[in-house]
């Protein structure tokens, strides 16, 4: 018998939550447990319920829903619908699974809904111990999982790796994009510190790489430009003084 993913959809505006409700009742597997028009409501009862997935818009009367997804103490998965883009990048930085730019087809929704069940919690863990299986940090190399296949990267060959929420791109000195379902920390905390640096909350990148360091950012070769959080600037500057021609 297939699994019954329990869902819960907010919105504050009558069209968009019955055009919610619709979809979503055409998804096999998802089972509608509540219908809330704001953000506060939508708290008592997802404080109190073990909800699977939260359908919510992110402007909202009372609260938000990039204000919900941070209050919450168990946090379900996130698909955020939105009349703004510039929302989707906070979204995806509180680890929403996705966000859909409205007005919100059924072909979109399904596929945010799909991706909302393949990152559940228990996948999510599974992908990252099977990341964690394929990395050594002693050696020049490590290894990605595509495909049903294991891949082989060289170090030397990542230029900067990026994340986008539940997994991340790699992208390769040859112009190459690899996409890994680990998180950024995950990967950071496998790969050898001695040539990959955190220089940002969206960023790890390869040292050897830099060509210059700015007051914010790093630019890469290829003139690739990264910006560079003042966090983490400080511990990049400890590893670049020693290598500075003195003047004396």
């Amino acid at each position: 018998m297939n699994k019954i993913y329990t869902c819960v959809i907010i919105e504050d505006s009558l069209i968009d939550r019955k055009l919610l409700v619709a979809h979503t009742e055409k998804i096999p597997n998802i089972d509608i447990k509540a219908v809330f028009e704001d953000g506060l409501k939508a708290l008592n009862f997802l404080s109190e319920n073990e909800i699977d997935i939260v359908i919510s818009d992110i402007e909202m009367p009372n609260l938000k829903g990039i204000e919900l997804i941070k209050v919450l103490k168990t946090t379900p998965r996130f698909i955020f619908t939105t009349s703004h883009l510039g929302f989707a990048v906070e979204g995806f930085e509180l680890n929403a699974i996705d966000y859909i730019v409205k007005p919100v087809t059924f072909t979109r929704l399904e596929r945010a809904v799909h991706k909302a069940i393949e990152f559940s919690p228990q996948n999510k863990n599974k992908l990252n111990t099977e990341i964690s299986d394929v990395i050594n940090p002693q050696e020049d190399h490590f290894f990605i999982r595509e495909n049903h296949c294991i891949t082989k990267i060289f170090n030397d060959d990542v230029l900067y790796i990026e994340s986008m929420s539940d997994f991340s791109k790699i992208i390769m000195v040859d112009g190459k994009v690899q996409i890994v379902l680990a998180s950024l920390k995950i990967i950071e905390e496998q790969l050898p510190a001695n040539q990959f640096r955190r220089v940002h909350r969206k960023f790890i990148i390869n040292f050897n790489k830099i060509n210059t360091i700015a007051l914010n950012e790093v630019i890469l070769e290829g003139k690739l430009n990264i910006p560079m959080g003042s966090s983490y600037k400080q511990n990049l500057m400890i590893s670049i003084n020693n290598k500075i021609l003195s003047r004396t």
